[in-house]
This record gives C-alpha cells, structure tokens and sequence, in this order.
C-alpha cells in the first residue's frame, strides 16, 4: 500500500515538474518574441529616420515639392470638376448596347464576383440575401428575368466601374512620383424589390505610390459610385473628393516618401543609363493616351479572358487588371496545394486590390 501511494506521489511530482517546464518555456518563447518585436520596431523606426535624413539632397526637395503639388492637384476643385465631367461623357445607350451585347456577364457575377465582392440583394418581400451561396441560389431560382432585372445582373461587377477608372487614371496617374490607383473594396446592391430594379455599387479607390518596404504606400483614398435604373434609363456615376492619409499630412512622413521616390529614381535611371530623374512608372502605362471609352469596353471584355502569364503589356491596361492577372496565377498555383482557396470569400487584393501593386 506504502509503495503505491510512493508511485502516486512521484508521478504527481512529474507532471508537476514537466506542467512547470512547459511554463518557463513558454514564458521564454514569448520574452523573445517581444524582444524580436521590438528589433524590428527599432529597425523600422531607423529606416525612417534613415529615409527622412536623407531627403535633405537635391533629388529628395524636387521630389518632396512635386509630391505637394500632385496632392494640391488631387484635392483643387477645378480638377474634381473636371473628373466628373468626363464621366458624364458617357452615354447610357452605348452603356445599354455593350451589356446588351454580353449575356455572359450576369453568368460572370454568379460565378465569379460572389465569391470576393460584397453583395447585398433586396427581394420583393422585403427580406435581404447577403451570403454567395443564397444569392446565387436565388438567381438559379429564377424562372424568368425582366430585361431590366437582367441588366442588373449583368452590370453587377468589376466591369461597371470601367469608365470611373479610365477616367481616374486620366486625372490622377502620375507615372513620375510612380502614383497608381487600386481598388481595396467593392460592394454591390441589387435592389430587385420592386417594379424598377436598380443597382447601386461603391468602390474604394486607393491612391497610392512607393513605399518604404516592399508594400505600397497610401497617400489618399475615395469612394467611387455607380449607380444604375434600366427602367428609367439612368445610370449615374461619380467620385468624392479624396482624403489624404497620415503619411502626407505630418512632414517628416512626406520627407521620408520624398526620398524613397528619389532613391528608387536613382536606382532606375542607372540601371536604364538615364540619369536618374525620369521617376518610376505609374500604375498604367500612357494612361493619359487612346479613347477613354475603348479603353473601358476593353477593360469590361478583358474581365471575361483568363489571364496569361506570357502576355505583352497593354499600354490601355489598369493597375486592376494586371492584378486579376496575378491573382489569376496565384490562385492557380494555390489551388494545386489548397483546393478550398477558390471557395474563400476575400479581398481581391492588394489584397487586397481589385487588387495588388
């Protein structure tokens, strides 16, 4: 009997003993992880002081005033007015004709923009379907679609938001300072409820440039709306005025984006055998040249290609379609190894952006 409570005692003071091991090393695991947190904070906060520093040459003040002027320009009235003028160009009989023309496009949102959009569809009852899985349970449902629900459908994608972005590019890109606009967010609401559907879309735009790291750098961002009624033969579009971010409003933040644009120019002029100061290269490419309104129905029909990976750039294409190409190959090589990854509901990148820099 002695000897079975000795047992007993001496596996109590084990699992006590290894229960206290697993303690310490866990308290030591997390000691080093804060001390590693705090080297690369440190690190972080010397690349700074390192950037800022060095915007005191010649190139980093050029780059330091350019970089104002260019948000001056973004926030001035006379430009704002100037982009929504452009999109009121745009006719809504040649809008009607191209969605007319592409049935394949309400196939497109089921299939495709459900799974990384945000959708929200008002039923006649007055309920709301929110979820990829009922919204396209619905939309198979349905024995018959109104020509205006229909265009709805259609409409309800990336490929709407065409003309907002060829004409923001036209505005906005500045391939000196490396400016490119990407789309963080999209959301869409099909308001099928009553006798005249409509569709309401809201798209984040992210005015961006070079950062300090691999990551780009935000300097402002804006909503962009659409709004579309095929009954009444209406579809307006337009854009808020932009907020900047912190990292232009305090200056030792502009000096450090100030001589990261400087340093990156340096670096492309050598390697160009130019001298330096031709800064790098926007979001598109010529964005300013060609038709803004080819370049949007191209845009709209390049949403239904698949991407390869060998094609020539497109002097007409936007940051957001070189990002779907590469979301395109990523999530190929991902799905090999992950098969739920085409399932998942998420940004469409750079992240998020429409998409990715």
């Amino acid at each position: 009997m002695i000897d079975g409570l000795d047992l007993l005692l001496q596996e109590a003071e084990q699992s006590k003993a290894e229960r206290n091991e697993a303690a310490r090393r866990r308290d030591k695991e997390a000691r080093a992880s804060a001390v590693r947190a705090l080297q690369r904070e440190q690190l972080q906060s010397s690349a700074l002081k390192l950037a800022a520093d060095a915007a005191s040459s010649t190139r980093a003040k050029k780059y330091s005033r350019k970089l104002r002027s260019f948000l001056e320009l973004l926030l001035e009235a006379p430009s704002l007015e100037s982009l929504q003028t452009d999109l009121q160009k745009h006719s809504y009989a040649d809008f009607e004709a191209y969605y007319g023309s592409k049935p394949e496009l309400s196939t497109y949102t089921i299939d495709c923009e459900l799974k990384r959009m945000e959708y929200c569809v008002k039923l006649p009852d007055g309920s709301s379907l929110l979820s990829a899985s009922d919204i396209k349970h619905f939309y198979l449902s349905q024995n018959a679609r109104s020509s205006a629900e229909e265009l709805v459908w259609r409409a309800a994608n990336q490929s709407l938001f065409a003309d907002v972005l060829a004409a923001v590019q036209v505005c906005w890109m500045d391939p000196s300072l490396s400016i490119a606009v990407s789309a963080s967010r999209c959301a869409f609401e099909l308001d099928l409820g009553g006798a005249a559907p409509s569709l309401r879309a809201e798209c984040t735009l992210a005015v961006q440039t070079l950062g300090h790291g691999e990551a780009p750098l935000q300097l402002a961002e804006c909503i962009a709306t659409v709004e579309l009624s095929p009954q009444r033969r209406v579809r307006r579009q337009w854009v808020d005025k932009p907020r900047l971010c912190d990292c232009v409003v305090f200056e030792e933040s502009m000096l450090a984006v100030a001589a990261t644009l400087a340093n990156y120019s340096a670096i492309e002029g050598a390697a160009a055998g130019g001298g330096g100061d031709g800064g790098g290269g926007g979001g598109v490419s010529g964005g300013a040249s060609g038709s803004g309104g080819s370049c949007a129905e191209r845009r709209r029909d390049e949403l239904l290609t698949p991407a390869t990976h060998n094609d020539a750039p497109d002097p007409c294409q936007s940051l957001e379609e070189v990002t779907k190409q590469l979301e395109h190959f990523m999530s190929d090589e991902k799905e090999e190894a992950e098969p739920s990854y085409a399932s998942s509901r998420g940004r469409s990148l750079l992240s998020g952006l429409f998409s990715a820099w």
